[in-house]
């Protein structure tokens, strides 16, 4: 684990991926088999580069919205790195913590609410929301503070006369799991992985994406209307 700060992260904030309503979660001592395994997954895994991962994403959440997430894997060494777009699996404490007996978890969720978490051998023994560090829970909540000094940005001691805007608290969060997992996490890292893509289930009453009737567009909704409108007047239409 080297030296980092909340600096080496600044290019975050550039990064649409990065920047808003996304999750990264690093997942020790696992294989991506075993952490689709572990996970309450539908359908079949697929390949696919990050631009795939996005669209689909996206499409996905326009059908369903958060009923079912996706959820890419990357294998990194013996960490699995997991990448949400617009997605909170790695959030939800009751999938992460028994997912982390004999591992460790760390994971970054970046929304308009952002959180850390880190669990250690099916303990969670740390999280807080990023803007309020110094509000900590979990079974060690003090534990990752002299790292967090470290590496700055973080709002550790609260003072009224100092305004939030100094501070750096998602780059700080990006940087706590580098300085906790040892992954450098680059631009250049996620946009040539070849991620291996999942659906996870978030409400159980949701069909898998292979058993669910494509949605129509707005286009296609008119054009058949008008298609209706036309046979009921006698046109002998296809």
């Amino acid at each position: 684990m080297g030296d980092v700060t909340y600096r080496d992260y600044a290019w975050t904030k550039k990064v649409p991926e990065l920047n808003n309503a996304f999750c990264v979660t690093f997942i020790r001592n696992a294989t991506v088999p075993e952490v689709i395994d572990a996970l309450p997954t539908v359908g079949h895994p697929d390949q696919c580069d990050l631009t795939t991962l996005l669209s689909r994403s996206l499409e996905s959440w326009e059908e369903i919205g958060s009923s079912n997430l996706l959820v890419g894997l990357i294998q990194h060494g013996d960490w699995v790195i997991m990448y949400e777009n617009n997605g909170f699996i790695g959030a939800r404490p009751e999938l992460m913590q028994p997912l982390s007996a004999g591992r460790e978890i760390v994971v970054h969720h970046g929304s308009e609410n952002s959180y850390f978490f880190r669990y250690v051998d099916g303990e969670s023994r740390t999280w807080f929301e990023t803007l309020f560090a110094a509000e900590r829970n979990g079974s060690t909540p003090d534990e990752l503070v002299p790292i967090m000094r470290q590496i700055g940005g973080f709002e550790l001691e609260p003072d009224e006369s100092v305004k939030i805007t100094e501070f750096h608290h998602q780059e700080a969060t990006f940087a706590l799991c580098d300085k906790l997992t040892g992954l450098r996490l680059t631009p250049q890292l996620l946009r040539a992985a070849t991620f291996t893509l999942v659906e996870v289930v978030n409400n159980p009453s949701t069909p898998a994406a292979a058993d669910r009737q494509p949605q129509r567009s707005a286009a296609d909704e008119q054009t058949q209307g008008i298609l209706d409108w036309a046979r009921r007047q006698g046109h002998n239409l296809p």
